[in-house]
């Protein structure tokens, strides 16, 4: 069924070869629908051979460590926050290693705050560092530095120098950051 030779070709009725179909009865064209269907096919063809090669999918990274800012070794288990400046992006929150680092992949190019804290450590002066990933195949380094949280210790004395009984101590820490920033009891003995 080619025509003049040509595999494939389906022959075409009279001058309609430059339409791509036959002509019907009234004299109007219409799609020879095996040739239809063989375009369709064409078409699929070229679209799955384009989306079947894989695409690697650049992604900016965050890299880093959490250091006690006196003894400068690596603190485990910090935990770490991602935030991007974008009110639609979900802050990330991971924990560091055993040294202290952690590692973030797949950040779109954008503004990013990264902050850690540990329970042990001081996060009343801990500002986040500011994180501008510029292309989606970034590779960026922080470092940041925890203070080892401070003890209050001391003794309560009465007007006689002699120490007090049944004194309440408090002490209060400071959370939150920027105008959200409030005082939170942080701990009380009785003694």
């Amino acid at each position: 069924m080619a025509a003049a030779g040509i595999p494939g070709r389906l022959p075409r009725n009279g001058d309609s070869r430059r339409s791509g179909g036959r002509k019907d009865q009234s004299g109007g064209c219409q799609a020879d629908p095996e040739i239809a269907v063989r375009r369709l096919a064409a078409v699929l063809a070229l679209c799955l051979c384009g989306s079947a090669q894989p695409q690697e999918q650049a992604a900016g990274v965050i890299e880093g460590v959490v250091l006690d800012s006196v003894s400068k070794l690596g603190i485990r288990r910090a935990v770490v926050t991602i935030g991007g400046t974008r009110p639609d992006a979900a802050p990330l929150e991971l924990t560091t290693d055993g040294t202290g680092r952690f590692v973030v992949r797949g950040l779109a190019a954008g503004e990013y705050f990264v902050h850690a804290r540990h329970a042990m450590y001081s996060t009343f002066l801990n500002t986040p560092e500011r994180v501008s990933v510029t292309s989606e195949k970034s590779r960026h380094k922080v470092e940041i530095r925890l203070t080892p949280g401070g003890v209050i210790r001391g003794r309560v004395l009465d007007e006689d120098r002699l120490p007090a009984a049944e004194v309440r101590v408090t002490s209060m820490r400071v959370s939150g950051s920027g105008l959200g920033r409030r005082l939170q009891l942080a701990q009380t003995a009785q003694r």
